[in-house]
Parts: C-alpha cells; structure tokens; sequence
C-alpha cells in the first residue's frame, strides 16, 4: 500500500499524528510518502528565515518527503499548481489529507474525483478562541483574515468534508467541533494522538518515593503563548513548599517569555524553576522520566501523553483536549464551577500537595494504563480505515 500524506507544513521529530502516522505506516512495509510545503506557517518564536526549508526530494527512516516551492503570499497559495502536478505523479492508493482549511489540502480534496484519488481527511482543530475568526481588534488585515475564514474557509471546509466518505478526527472535543462549527453531520471515525512508544517509556526500575525527599518535580512541556497562560505554572508553584520545583520546556513568543523571566525574578523563584526552550524528543524523554508530576492548568497538547507514556501522572483541567488522560488516573481538575484563575490556582495547589503523599501510587496506576494511550492503537484505528478506503 502506497500512503501520501498531504500537509501545510511537516516537522521531523515533532511528535505529532501526521509524522507518527508516516512513522507506524512505514514500520509496517507500507510505502510512504509526505508532500508538504518548504515553508512553515507563522508561529510565534519564530523569525522570518527560520521559517523555510530547502524544497527538493528528501528520505528520512523510509519516508519520502517532497518539500515544493511555496512563498508566504496571502491565502498560502503559491503551492497549489505545484501541489496537485506532484500529487498526480506520486500516484499513491491513498491520499491521507491532514487538515481541512490549507489550501493545498482543500484543493487535492476538491479536485480528488477529477484526480481519481481516493482521500481520507483528518483533523485535530476542536477550538478558534485564538484564531482569526474570533479577532476583535482594529487591525484591518485581521478583519480581513477573520471574514476570508468565517465565510469563504468555513463554508468550503463543509463542502469538503460533505463530498468526502472518510472522515477522521483526533478526539471528542474534533468530532464535536466538526459537528458544530462546519454543521457536518456524516460519517466521522474517532481516534486520539497516543504517543511513541518506540520513544517514551518508563524508567525500567521503579523508584518509590519517600515524603521527607528534598524535591517534588513538577513539569510542563508546550509552547508558551498568551493563550495558554503559563504564567499560571509559577503562581501555583508560588503557593507551594519550597521543596517543590518546576520545569518548562519549550519555546514560546516573546512577550510570554519575558513575562516568565520578570515573574521569577519578583517573586524570587528562578531557583525553583529550570526552563528548557528545545529539546529532541529522545531527551525530552529522559527529562520526562525524572519528574514526579505533569501540570496543565489552562491547556493541553500531545506532550500530555508523552509524559503518560513515559509513566508519569499528569493533571490537567477538566475543559481541555487530553483531559481524558489525566481522568483515567484521576487526576482531571473538574474546572466547571472554578470562575477565575484564582481559583484555578488553589484548585491545582490544594490537589498536587495531596497528590504527593500518594505518588507511588499514582505513578503505578499510570504505568498500568499507558499502553491504551499509545500511537500503536491510534495507528491500528487508522490503518482499519485505510483498508476500508481500498475495499
């Protein structure tokens, strides 16, 4: 089987579905392919020129990656011509689109039956609070941006989705999204984004945990942006003995980390805080693996199941995306009647020092579980659907 993943913008050693879902296709023979472009979409943290990559032909751990030429025009839509010409040529059984609102994604998919290729669609969007449709600034390009995706993107997603028989999202809170915000009422399959288990895993001695320990490792590994609030990370660790310590890692923009730098400095706490912008995912490992607990107040990523992969407990407020992890060990912060960041912050003190006298068992009980959060189950629910596509 020929698999050509289609994406905006593909990232070795990312950790995310579409590199993993590459990764485990490959492992089992399939032929595998990535078309994306040779420039990443704009992200906070990252400059202008770090943004692009050489395009050419590229062969990574058996997976061909076709970088094509793409410029950062309004509306991305440079690759389009060269996107649907390479597509053509790469005659793959499967086209596996990951995303609905990327124009090389949207036009493979409008134009599959004149291609003759058969598609299947995923997503992992379940929320715009940050996105451009919800601005309400005076910026007039960002207006502009906000009506483009309300009533141009939004409404060609629907069409997209209505005119393709496989659909696959990343979780829950996806299917809900496609539901309500793009009105889909088809055929959607349900998976979520395991981790790797070829990467993350426990450490092969189990080491108790003895109360009158020096330390208490707490841990959150994301990026930093406004949206996610991480100034929240230090205002718990503010209300807590001194014998617990935290440790960020990942990059973030500007004004999120300064305001980490001038809050460490204020409150006095740069020595109970180690921050970490980059790390490689094998590192990442070994960094998870000497922590005691995860934290994740006002947001959740795939880090969340690494750091379960690797069998350690993880909380994380009960109104986010991977907080079906943490309720699998009881440890989902219910933040229905919580109404600010006050009391968000009391919430997470008051549960993490309770947490701490138990958390041998918290670990034991993570160990037991993590194998039903793994990539390999995701990859048997999406390889089951490519072999639906095929029949």
């Amino acid at each position: 089987m020929h698999i050509c993943h289609v994406i905006n913008h593909f990232d070795i050693g990312s950790g995310y579905e579409e590199e993993l879902s590459a990764k485990y296709a490959s492992k089992i023979g399939y032929k595998v392919t990535v078309l994306t472009t040779n420039i990443k979409i704009k992200t906070p943290g990252f400059s202008f020129a770090s943004r692009f990559k050489k395009p050419g032909i590229y062969l990574k751990d058996n997976i061909r990656i076709i970088r094509i030429p793409s410029f950062p025009l309004p509306l991305d839509l440079t690759p389009i011509p060269f996107g649907i010409l390479v597509a053509k040529l790469i005659d793959a059984d499967i086209y596996h689109i990951h995303g609905i609102r990327q124009p090389i994604c949207i036009s493979l998919v409008l134009l599959s039956k004149f291609l003759k290729i058969k598609c299947l669609i995923d997503t992992h969007d379940f929320e715009y609070t940050s996105h451009q449709a919800f601005y309400k600034g005076d910026n007039i390009l960002r207006k502009l941006a906000k009506i483009e995706f309300k009533y141009l993107r939004r409404n060609i997603g629907r069409f997209i989705l209505e005119s393709n028989n496989y659909v696959l999202s990343w979780g829950k809170v996806c299917t809900l999204f496609l539901r309500e915000f793009y009105n889909y009422s088809g055929y959607v399959k349900e998976s979520f984004i395991g981790f790797d288990g070829t990467i993350f895993k426990p450490i092969n001695k189990f080491q108790n945990y003895q109360e009158n320990s020096r330390t208490f490792k707490l841990l959150f590994v994301g990026f930093l942006s406004e949206r996610k609030k991480p100034i929240l990370l230090l205002k718990i660790l503010e209300f807590l003995p001194d014998k617990f310590t935290l440790t960020i890692v990942g990059g973030g923009d500007d004004q999120s980390i300064n305001e980490l730098k001038d809050f460490l400095v204020e409150k006095k706490l740069k020595g109970r805080v180690k921050i970490f912008y980059k790390l490689s995912q094998k590192k990442l490992s070994k960094k998870i693996q000497s922590h005691h607990l995860g934290i994740y107040p006002s947001s959740s990523s795939v880090s969340c199941s690494q750091i379960i992969g690797c069998g350690i407990p993880v909380m994380i407020s009960s109104n986010q995306k991977f907080s079906y992890l943490a309720k699998a060990i009881n440890l989902d912060i219910n933040v229905e009647q919580i109404i600010s960041d006050e009391d968000l912050i009391r919430s997470f003190t008051k549960k993490i020092i309770e947490i701490e006298k138990q958390i041998d068992l918290y670990k034991k009980n993570t160990i037991n579980i993590r194998n039903e959060f793994s990539f390999q189950k995701s990859f048997n629910t999406l390889n089951n659907e490519y072999k639906k596509i095929l029949r």
